[in-house]
């Protein structure tokens, strides 16, 4: 059952799971379901055909506490993400035993693709500034383990991001006064800066 959500199979997933029920919920020697193997090669339709079989799959969690949408935003599977995101919203604030979000996976493994499509999927942008137990950002991680060109590119996605906020479209119209300009969005604007800065 793994290795047909590994490779995409959807077909094979159904076959296997008409000769034997109990192979799609069993797990890997780290914990991972076949959801957790479809996702991290980006297989939508895997995916879909796994949750069509078994719902309980795509909030499993393996031993680390990471979900599928964890995997897909580690390798950098819009696709997979937008799906997961489709079958359960809670997957993309879910966090593993470190406190890390998917966006904290993308930004670490430098996915803009990635990174992108979890913007796009949370307008209120709370994920920008979700700490992890070490007390780390998504930017905090694309500043400290990637090249300047892939940190740029991940700034650049959110500062994007921020001005479609509501805050901002209505600062850009005159409609709302700068001293109502709300704490969170402040903070994100902190967050990126300090970024960039030296430790």
């Amino acid at each position: 059952m793994h290795y047909a959500a590994l490779y995409g199979k959807p077909d094979a997933i159904a076959m296997l799971h008409g000769l034997n029920s109990n192979l799609i919920s069993m797990k890997d020697v780290h914990g991972r379901s076949a959801m957790h193997y479809a996702a991290e090669s980006g297989h939508p339709d895997a995916i879909a055909m796994l949750h069509g079989l078994n719902p309980n799959l795509i909030s499993m969690k393996d031993v680390h506490g990471r979900s599928a949408m964890h995997y897909a935003a580690e390798r950098g599977h819009p696709e997979a993400i937008a799906m997961l995101h489709r079958l359960n919203p809670n997957l993309i604030a879910m966090k593993d035993n470190d406190g890390r979000t998917a966006m904290h996976y993308a930004a670490l493994y430098g996915k803009p693709d990635a990174i992108a499509m979890l913007l796009d999927l949370n307008p209120d942008l709370n994920l920008i500034s979700v700490q992890d137990k070490a007390g780390l950002t998504a930017m905090d991680y694309a500043a400290k383990y990637h090249d300047p060109k892939i940190t740029v590119k991940i700034h650049g996605l959110i500062t994007a991001a921020l001005k479609r906020t509501p805050q901002a479209i209505a600062i850009s119209h005159n409609a709302y006064p700068s001293w109502l300009i709300c704490h969170h969005f402040r903070v994100y604007v902190r967050k990126i800066l300090s970024s960039f800065s030296d430790d």
